[in-house]
Order: C-alpha cells, then structure tokens, then sequence
C-alpha cells in the first residue's frame, strides 16, 4: 500500500499542520495574549487565502472572502483600517484575482458544450 501525502496535494492538510502548530506554539503561554490572538488570527486568515488559490477547482469566493479575513485581522491589530478601507482593499483584490484568473474560468456555456475557452475563442475568430 502505497500513501502519497503530498503538501501540493493536500493544501487543507498542510494549512491544517501549521495552525495545530500555532495552537501548540499559543497554548504553552510562550507569547502575550495580545500578540496570541494576533498570531492565530492572522495565520489562520492566511493559511485560508493560501488553500483557497490551491484548490481546484478555484472558488473566486472563498479566495476573497479568506483575503477579507486576512486584511480584518490585519487592520484589527496593525493597519488600522476603517471598514470603508477594508472594503476598498477587499474589492480592488477581488478585481485583481478577477482580471488574473479570468482566462483560467470556464463558462458554463463551454462545459455544457462540452469545449474550453480556447475552443470557443478559436470559433468566434474563424467566423469573424
């Protein structure tokens, strides 16, 4: 019997070893409890963004709403955002993953023809 645990191929079991690691590293009292909280806010925050851009197939939401995690835990003990510069950081994100995975979303109107993007884009350029 042959176990392959791959960290490439089990993100969730990774990011899941790190804030077992951060919860030991917290419960033995090694840290101030404000510098605790911080810590296990922000690696979980982070270790979620991280598996959210990991799995496949990637979920636009889950990847901004980690990031939004990530920058509330942020401005919570270190940037001190307001919740309109949250939101202004959240969304020019939001954009920005959606402008650089845009290519890699296959629309429902391809799989249900059973193509991929590059096939339909070949066929509009070959009837214009």
């Amino acid at each position: 019997m042959n176990i392959n645990l791959s960290p490439k191929d089990y993100p969730a079991m990774v990011a899941y070893i790190v804030n077992l690691a951060v919860a030991a590293v917290v419960s033995f009292h090694f840290l101030s409890a404000g510098t605790a909280h911080a810590l296990e806010t922000i690696v979980v925050a982070l270790t979620s963004v991280i598996v959210a851009f990991l799995v496949h197939p990637f979920v636009f939401a889950a990847a901004t709403g980690a990031f939004q995690t990530f920058v509330v835990a942020l401005s919570s003990y270190w940037l001190h955002f307001s919740d309109q510069q949250v939101a202004a950081v959240v969304g020019i994100f939001g954009f920005a993953v959606a402008v650089i995975t845009h290519s890699k979303v296959t629309p429902l109107a391809a799989v249900r023809a059973g193509t991929t993007v590059e096939e339909r884009e070949k066929a509009k350029l070959s009837r214009a």
